[in-house]
């Protein structure tokens, strides 16, 4: 004869499937023959990696328009490492929840979604960063200097190995 069935004394309820965060170490791209620190470095990466910039490109950008320092330039108008105009980007922001441009996350977050916009919208990044620099798409110095300092800095050696 078959046993009853166990009455238990509660329900159960199986354990909770949790999704770990990413852990950035383990997919995080460090340039160490640059002059900025390992904690900057990280705080573009996470920038890049919410607005779809690529790293390379806005550490370029950065390199021309502050050569890696959080300065004020355009007589106080351009503002941090990506040098933002706030004028220009009040929307961009407010959108992005920034609310403070000297904050240096915050400063890589509008810097890397204007990029990324202008991209989208010239579909060429020569004309992105032209109109990054001047408010004009186009082929510009800046453009080319920006181009040059990427490919120099973070993929001369690339082509070697391959």
């Amino acid at each position: 004869m078959p046993l009853p069935p166990i009455q238990l004394p509660c329900e159960i309820v199986p354990f909770p499937t949790v999704t770990p965060e990413p852990d950035l170490e383990e997919w995080f791209r460090y340039y160490d023959h640059i002059p900025f620190e390992y904690e900057m470095q990280k705080l573009v990466w996470e920038a890049c990696e919410e607005t779809g910039c690529s790293y390379e490109l806005a550490l370029a950008v950065i390199s021309r328009e502050s050569t890696y320092k959080n300065v004020n330039g355009d007589n106080g108008d351009s503002i941090g490492y990506m040098q933002i105009q706030p004028r220009w980007h009040y929307e961009r922001m407010e959108r992005l929840g920034v609310t403070d441009l000297t904050d240096t996350l915050s400063n890589f977050r509008v810097g890397c979604d204007l990029l990324t916009e202008l991209i989208d919208k010239y579909g060429s990044v020569e004309s992105a960063l032209t109109c990054y620099n001047t408010g004009r798409p186009g082929t510009s110095n800046y453009a080319n200097g920006v181009l040059a300092y990427m490919n120099e800095t973070f993929f001369a050696d690339k082509a070697e190995c391959e």
